[in-house]
Formats: C-alpha cells, structure tokens, sequence
C-alpha cells in the first residue's frame, strides 16, 4: 500500500468501472475515511519554503500514467506550455498497449487552463474534464510544510447541465525525497480532500483525496496520485453503507523539458 495514501476504511467496494482489473488478488487498497483527518508515513526532510513555479511557453513536461489498482501504464501524457495569458497547457496522451483499466478519454489533445501557476481553472486529470466557476488551487499560496486553504466552488461538465459543487481543503503536510525516471527530487507534499456533487445522478456523497509533490527544478509536480469513493443509489448499498470506490490513478514524472531561455 502506498502509505501517503492511507486512509480510514469504510467498507471498499471493488466494483468501481474502470481501474479494477477482474480476478485479480493481493491488490492493496487506499482507504478514504474523509470525514477524519488523513495521515500516512510522516514525511522527512528539512522544513523550508519552496521556491514558486515559474513557467515559461514552450516548458514540456512528459508523465506516465499508472493504473493504482493493478499497477499497469495507462498512458504516457506529454504537457506543454502552450500560452501564458491566461496559462494553457496541452495535454497529449499516447495510450498504452495495456488496456485493461483504460480510463475513457477523448483522442483529442485535451486542455489544462490555470488563473496563475498553479490554480486551476479547467482541470482535465480526472475522469471528467472540470469547469470550475472560480480558480481553485492545487498548491498553497506560500509553499512551505502547515499552509492550508480551504475553498467552496461549482463546477460544470460539458454534457451535462446545471452546475455541481465543490468543496475542497488543502494543506501542506510535509516534504519527502521523491524517486521517478525523471530523477530524485524534494518535494512539498501537499494533500487536497474533497468533497464534491458529481453529474451522475445515481451516485451521492463523492468524496476525493488528491496529493501532489510539488519540486521547484521542475516548476510543478513530479508525482500525482487521486483516488476517492462515493455512495450509489442502491438498496445493498444503503444497507451496508458500503461506499464504491473510484478510479486510483497516478502521474509521473519521466522528463522535464524547460523553454530555451526559460527559468528551468
């Protein structure tokens, strides 16, 4: 089990549609438990103020993209700075040969929109691309181990109508040395819960943890992981109150490419 992802458990459910591979054993769990504080390995490292991002058009980082529940690529994701008013970047995806656990996406190249680096606008990560009525950020304002923030916002889909809530609190939990292809880094780990409305009308009460570990040589960061579990609108559900578990996907860092003359 990843320990920076451990959580309470309430009751798993492995049916979650995309990510579970069928007939698999020994497949450890993150736990949610999102009405309690989350904890995991304390982090190490010294306590410091991290530099902030400085991103640059033409500044390309190159992920893999790995299925958590079976440990199996997904795809390899190429982002890239694209303009800086407001901050675009493409995200190109080249899907794998594995295709057990594929997360539906469009072929086309999808967009990351932020009001600065990095407070998100249109966040394309999940397994919906999200509108968010107002910039919600993934790093706190002063990067350094205690910084929280707490946010309320909608959020909308295309495809669907109306408008869908979002509620999130983040906090800078620690540092931790941090090993990808593309390197060892230290990084701010920092841990966003959410709580939010979904569109699909049958499930309820969506709950998600989301963590990033923020390295300034790279100006964003090296790994990202996000899992999180729900309610259905189902009798053995309402029941037991088992919750079904969504997708557990996580990013990392194979390169980083800054702009010639960039502040990489």
């Amino acid at each position: 089990m990843d320990e920076s992802l451990n959580r309470d458990i309430r009751g798993p459910d492995l049916r979650r549609r995309s990510l579970v591979l069928r007939g698999a054993t020994g497949i450890a769990l993150p736990a949610l438990g999102l009405g309690a504080c989350a904890t995991g390995s304390r982090p190490s490292g010294p306590v410091r103020e991290f530099e902030q991002p400085r991103v640059t058009v033409g500044d390309r980082w190159h992920y893999r993209e790995i299925n958590r529940y079976n440990q199996l690529p997904l795809a390899d994701v190429e982002v890239t700075v694209a303009a800086s008013s407001p901050l675009v970047c493409s995200v190109r995806r080249r899907r794998t040969d594995t295709t057990a656990g594929e997360i539906a996406r469009p072929d086309a190249v999808q967009v990351e929109r932020y009001a600065s680096p990095w407070v998100v606008d249109l966040e394309p990560i999940y397994d919906l691309t999200m509108d968010f009525a107002e910039p919600m950020p993934i790093l706190p304002a002063s990067l350094r181990v205690g910084e929280n923030d707490a946010r309320k916002t909608s959020y909308t889909v295309r495809g669907y109508s109306g408008q869908f809530r979002w509620d999130q609190r983040l906090k800078a939990i620690g540092t931790e040395r941090i090993t990808t292809p593309a390197g060892t880094f230290d990084c701010l780990l920092v841990r966003r819960m959410i709580w939010f409305q979904y569109p699909d009308v049958f499930r309820f009460n969506s709950a998600r943890v989301d963590n990033a570990w923020y390295a300034p040589e790279v100006n964003r960061w090296v790994r990202r992981e996000w899992t999180g579990d729900y309610h259905h609108e189902n009798s053995l559900d309402q029941k037991t109150g088992m919750r079904r578990r969504e997708d557990w996907v996580r990013w990392e860092l194979v390169s980083y490419s800054p702009a010639a003359g960039g502040a990489g």
